[in-house]
């Protein structure tokens, strides 16, 4: 008897828990459309009432679109159709759905707003001419009212060439006329088409030339800037080419880079290939082809630039953070133009203040080369806490670096302690992270610390209060994720997953508990089984991403043992299984193969 009625109890959970999303047809749709979308669902409760269904867009586990469902239709507790005007968001979408019994049950990445493109059969004409351009796009509306075709320039001031006579044959195929006067300029123009004040444009797609058959160089794609310092592949178009090509430089006052890699594809195309020494030839240059007929130019110029922006002079400084008291050597690494090696007078920490400065003086600076520094700071026992400017004067710059230091306060006596340990998936021994702890109430920060070769942290001394970590170097930033010392729980434990760069953290309270509940097989590739300990009542099972959302929740557990859940449709990667009964919340971990 008792087997039996654990098999009722295996086959009702089986049966009329494990809400899914098993199809949406169809799955995808093009930008402005309005279409009729049919949701069938595995064990739901669509006729339940309250219904609504949503297209959703998610950012880091928390909500950033919606787009609501008009004209929703319940044909059955498994099927629902709903109408969806569909925005100009691209990319995937969740589809939820919600009804009194089950909740929300959502199909992760279910939907898809297509990416509309633009084309034409013609790609290049001359001034002074009248031509019929056929449009052809893909995930295009054309018939609800294309209102513009255009060829816009990229000069300034902005030159546009409006088609004219404008003749929509479907969705995806138009016609129209372009009347070019002798007077527009020549060059590369975008191809832009707009429909239901929605715009597609295909930029540098369409050339402009001159009447004249002279040889010229029009246009360098896809940049005129290019960085030093590395490599670039490009293509130079023209008008008039000739497959007798001897060499192609780029020349200025300064002198010629010769470019070795080259080939001819066109009489109006030519692919060239260059690796820019560093730290030289910055600057405006102009591109020249040699054939053997002679000399084709560029009016124009190629700028050659430095990548400063993306490569600060002062890029780090470790360890970044001390203790009141404390003296430690800091290594400063700069860039190949921190020019470090050209001399250093001073390296000081600089904390500006009312009425006063806080200023740690560096000691002992060594330059190991023109990116790397060395230095001591002695930071003193009453040295302000806080965030602290790293400031190195040179005779000829000052460079700095805001934020760059914090010291940490050792006169803290709390009886409190935050400790923990960061699980870094896919690396045998974890990388070091800066942790920073942050007192809620005032949203500043209490504690700097690291992590050891093992994972491990901790704050200790901290008085009875309430608190969240910033953890340097992952995409989640501040997790506000808060959680609390008190006097009957002055330590918690936190334990911190860290996978593909993101971060969840679950406290201690949920993670220290010790069960028998059993949850397979892991990792799971169709069905996930839970068998509820026997000592224990499970008031609610919930699977949640690894960002923190919650994508399952099923509540009333506490009459069944055993239960299936499908994991089919899930995505592959890593998720968390959270039990919550009386007086206890256990998680664990699996991975959706």
């Amino acid at each position: 008897m008792k087997s039996f009625c654990l098999v009722l109890a295996v086959l009702f959970c089986s049966l009329g828990i494990a809400q899914n999303i098993e199809s949406i047809s169809p799955s995808e749709g093009s930008p402005t459309e309005t279409l009729n979308i049919s949701i069938t669902g595995s064990s739901t409760n669509f006729k339940s009432g309250n219904e609504a269904v949503r297209l959703a867009r998610y950012s880091q586990g928390t909500h950033t679109a919606y787009i609501n469902a008009n004209n929703t239709v319940v044909n059955s507790d498994n099927l629902i159709s709903a109408e969806f005007t569909l925005t100009s968001s691209l990319g995937t979408w969740s589809l939820e759905v919600y009804d009194a019994i089950d909740g929300w049950v959502i199909m992760q990445d279910g939907f898809t707003i297509l990416t509309p493109t633009l084309k034409s059969d013609l790609k290049s004409a001359t001034v002074n001419q009248s031509l019929t351009v056929s449009i052809t796009g893909s995930n295009t509306l054309f018939n609800s009212g294309l209102s513009s075709v255009e060829l816009i320039g990229n000069g300034s001031p902005t030159t546009v060439i409006n088609g004219t006579n404008i003749q929509v044959i479907n969705d995806t195929n138009a016609t129209a006329e372009f009347n070019i006067p002798s007077s527009t300029p020549i060059g590369m123009y975008d191809l832009s088409a707009t429909y239901n004040n929605y715009t597609i444009r295909n930029s540098d797609y369409f050339v402009l030339y001159p009447e004249s058959n002279s040889k010229l160089i029009l246009h360098v794609f896809p940049s005129n800037s290019i960085t030093e310092g590395a490599s670039h592949s490009m293509f130079l178009i023209g008008q008039n080419f000739e497959n007798n090509i001897d060499s192609i430089a780029l020349t200025s006052s300064s002198g010629t880079i010769r470019i070795e890699n080259f080939s001819y594809v066109s009489s109006d195309s030519i692919s060239i290939g260059l690796t820019l020494p560093e730290n030289k030839n910055i600057g405006e240059w102009s591109p020249v082809i040699y054939t053997q007929n002679g000399i084709i130019e560029y009016s124009g110029f190629i700028s050659i630039v430095n990548n400063w922006s993306n490569d600060p002079r002062i890029k780090e400084i470790s360890p970044n953070f001390g203790d009141q008291g404390e003296t430690l050597t800091v290594t400063i690494t700069g860039n190949r133009y921190s020019s470090f090696s050209e001399g250093v007078s001073t390296v000081k920490l600089v904390k500006p203040g009312s009425p006063t400065t806080a200023i740690v003086e560096g000691i002992n600076s060594n330059v190991v080369n023109d990116s790397v520094l060395t230095v001591d700071f002695s930071i003193g026992s009453n040295e302000s806490v806080g965030y602290y400017d790293l400031e190195i004067n040179s005779e000829n710059s000052v460079l700095t670096k805001g934020n760059a230091f914090f010291v940490n306060n050792t006169e803290i006596s709390g009886p409190a302690t935050i400790s923990g340990i960061i699980n870094d998936y896919y690396r045998s021994i974890s990388k070091s992270y800066i942790i920073r702890l942050y007192n809620s109430e005032t949203n500043s920060v209490v504690q700097t610390t690291s992590n050891d070769n093992n994972g491990y942290f901790v704050f200790d001394n901290l008085e009875y209060g309430t608190y969240y970590l910033l953890i340097d170097g992952l995409n989640s930033g501040p997790t506000f994720q808060e959680f609390s010392v008190y006097e009957n729980v002055n330590e918690q434990i936190l334990n911190i997953e860290v996978i593909d760069n993101e971060v969840q953290i679950i406290t201690g309270s949920e993670n220290i508990y010790s069960s028998n509940n059993k949850i397979f097989p892991n990792p799971v590739s169709n069905r996930l089984s839970i068998v509820i300990d026997e000592g224990k009542e499970v008031d609610k099972i919930e699977i949640i991403e690894i960002t923190g959302k919650v994508l399952f929740s099923r509540a009333k557990f506490n009459s069944l043992k055993t239960c299936s859940i499908s994991m089919k449709n899930y995505p592959s990667g890593f998720y968390l299984i959270r039990l919550s009964g009386d007086g206890f919340i256990e998680t664990r971990k699996i991975l959706k193969k």
